[in-house]
């Protein structure tokens, strides 16, 4: 019988939603064992779940209170997930991002324990430090820009090189392929202004990205670094995050988790 009970448990555990779908929008899924399911707010996700845009959109939430929102034709694989509140050693976030675009604010993760989070493309780590970022990924190059605070983005060809880009950079990666192996191939910084950070739309026009307003404007990061979604933002009312016993910077931040 205690057998059994173990095996429930760590079947539950297992199957343990890690965040939630904030806002859907368009074409969006996610790939969950081999079958796409498409994409709704307020829907839980799971660890090793594939989230999936073509002509669509969507936000994540973690429980740690990342962010990350996906652009249209975007890839993003949840690699590895554990949040312990109670446990800052029992913590980590992987992700990959096969292509497309995805804007990331770091949440308690990045913060106590930046070296447990990564998202890693083709032919790089990037670890934040008390961020907001994104980057562009098209399987011939990649575009970052930062927006507040900053990125490692540690090189994973075999170079051994890495780059930190502050609030206020950019910075375009060109990527070559031989043999099927992936390396950089060239890469140059530049200074972005902060005013094209923060408005606009979801867009991939070579190296120009925008934040989908829709998505993002609603984005609240508190000063203690909490993050909540602001309901007076057309689209937000009825999403989950909303004020009382489920809002975003009231009283206990991780008390708004319905899967808790």
């Amino acid at each position: 019988m205690k057998k059994i009970i173990l095996l429930a448990m760590l079947v539950t555990m297992s199957f343990a939603s890690i965040g939630k779908i904030a806002v859907a929008k368009g074409e969006a899924f996610v790939d969950r064992d081999t079958k796409a399911i498409h994409a709704d707010n307020n829907m839980g996700i799971l660890k090793k779940d594939i989230l999936l845009t073509e002509d669509g959109r969507m936000q994540v939430i973690f429980k740690d209170n990342t962010v990350l929102s996906l652009g249209k034709k975007s890839r993003l694989i949840i690699e590895e997930y554990l949040y312990d509140q109670t446990n800052p050693q029992r913590v980590v976030a992987t992700f990959k991002i096969k292509n497309g675009f995805v804007k990331a604010i770091t949440g308690a993760i990045g913060k106590m324990m930046p070296q447990m989070f990564s998202i890693e493309t083709a032919v790089a780590k990037i670890t934040p430090q008390g961020t907001i970022w994104s980057v562009s990924v098209d399987g011939k190059s990649e575009h970052y820009v930062v927006s507040e605070g900053k990125i490692k983005i540690a090189f994973t060809d075999g170079s051994g090189k890495s780059i930190e880009l502050k609030a206020g950079e950019a910075m375009t990666l060109n990527i070559k392929s031989k043999q099927g192996k992936k390396s950089v191939q060239s890469f140059a910084k530049k200074a972005v202004s902060t005013v094209s950070l923060n408005e606009g739309k979801i867009e991939q026009s070579l190296a120009t990205v925008q934040e989908d307003s829709g998505i993002n404007s609603g984005t609240v990061v508190e000063a203690d670094g909490s993050v909540r979604i602001d309901i007076n933002v057309p689209g937000h009312e009825n999403n989950g995050y909303g004020h009382g016993n489920n809002g975003h910077g009231h009283g206990n931040h991780f008390g708004f988790w319905p899967w808790q």
